[in-house]
């Protein structure tokens, strides 16, 4: 693992000054949903990273840091292997999207901004695009996975793309509005370069929809491994002025695991303070139920990690280690451990 114990700049706003703030342990098999979401994360999304996330307290922004020598490898799609499996998995998707909450987030984008040409990025089967198909709009969706956009094409009767989303998909300007619900966090390097990316490919002052992962509620969920940065609600509007974007709403009503969805407008303005200092953010993220070590500072960290360590090899896939996590999280509140 790269050492990144040296002062690391933030990605958004550049300030030099961010903090090492907390260190993911990712603790299999503590609980069979936490063993399945850690298995569901594709290993490779987490190369090159730095173990710890840091907080920038210029604009808000918590990020884990990249490594700069790193090569990325394309990642792994889901091929065409199994109709029975992709029409069941279609089935399964198009009953979540019609949840009552999925479509109030839906009616809320709806009434925030007007789209006319739109872009879904992870589209999968392209459900939301459906939705404001069905509403007049022109919409193209895009994913790397030749299954879901195989049986969406033939379903939906929606205009698919196959491939990876980078600035070379679409010409310049193609649309008013791009949701990237649930995947700008895969791209890399980080935030900055997916919005470039995006205010390429949209008309002056069109729209972005972003569901972000916060930093309320985290100790009811797993922190999968290839979650590359958090933007806590009370920060975004600090976070995305300092990108060069205006939120435009924000909403945390219909989401689940501590997650909230932003619209934002790409255009300049005048970069604002963040709300959720380091002590605050910190204090969320060190829940007693959630698998964190804390990241400490001074000559405590080094053994706790070898206590770990320890207890991967003696309990492998037990819930020992995150006992100890747990554990030690209550303790670092109680005491009040900086």
């Amino acid at each position: 693992m790269r050492d990144f114990s040296a002062d690391i700049s933030c990605p958004v706003c550049g300030a030099g000054a961010t903090r090492a703030i907390f260190q993911p342990v990712y603790t299999p098999k503590t609980t069979p949903w936490r063993e399945r979401a850690l298995t569901a994360g594709d290993a490779r999304a987490a190369a090159g990273l730095a173990q710890g996330f840091r907080h920038c307290g210029e604009c808000g922004f918590v990020f884990r840091p990249e490594d700069p020598d790193f090569v990325q490898a394309p990642g792994a799609t889901r091929p065409i292997d199994d109709p029975a499996r992709l029409a069941r998995e279609f089935e399964a998707h198009r009953v979540d999207r019609s949840r009552p909450d999925m479509l109030a987030i839906y009616e809320w984008i709806g009434a925030t901004i007007t789209i006319e040409r739109l872009l879904d990025v992870g589209c999968e089967f392209g459900h939301l695009q459906k939705y404001f198909a069905d509403r007049g709009c022109h919409t193209v969706g895009i994913d790397p996975n030749p299954g879901p956009v195989s049986i969406g094409r033939e379903r939906l009767s929606l205009d698919l793309r196959l491939g990876w989303y980078d600035e070379g998909s679409f010409p310049s300007g193609s649309f008013d509005f791009i949701s990237a619900e649930c995947v700008a966090y895969y791209f890399r390097p980080s935030l900055p370069a997916f919005l470039a990316i995006a205010r390429r490919h949209l008309t002056p002052g069109g729209g972005l929809y972003l569901q972000i992962g916060g930093v309320e509620k985290l100790g009811d969920n797993f922190l999968p491994n290839y979650v590359r940065w958090l933007i806590p609600y009370e920060n975004a509007e600090s976070v995305f002025s300092h990108a060069g974007w205006t939120v435009l709403s924000k909403n945390k009503d219909h989401y689940r695991n501590g997650s909230y969805g932003v619209i934002l407008r790409a255009e300049v303005t005048a970069p604002e303070k963040p709300v959720l200092d380091f002590a605050a953010i910190r204090r969320h993220l060190l829940c007693s139920d959630y698998n964190f070590l804390p990241f400490l500072r001074g000559p405590i960290p080094a053994p706790l990690q070898c206590l770990m360590t320890a207890l991967h090899r003696i309990n492998p896939g037990g819930p020992l280690p995150g006992f100890y996590a747990r554990a030690l999280n209550r303790l670092t509140r109680a005491i009040g451990i900086r």
